[in-house]
């Protein structure tokens, strides 16, 4: 994963790649992140923009998680 560090942090590390991105967790529960993938950016409040190529990622990740969790 990289490290996102911004110019003049003193302490660095989050757990995206950009300032405010989210992470998403497959391990713990897949259903609702397919339910609500493509409405991610619809949301009045924490809205998250994913672009197309991203999304199809994710959709294939979490077939692989789905039933394991």
């Amino acid at each position: 994963m990289s490290v996102y560090i911004d110019e003049g942090e003193l302490l660095a590390g989050n757990q995206a790649s950009a300032v405010r991105a989210a992470t998403i967790f497959p391990e713990n529960v897949t259903s609702w992140i397919l339910q609500e993938l493509d409405g991610f950016d619809k949301r009045p409040g924490d809205a998250f923009y994913a672009k197309e190529d991203r999304k199809s990622l994710l959709r294939e990740l979490l077939k692989w998680w789905d039933g394991k969790t």
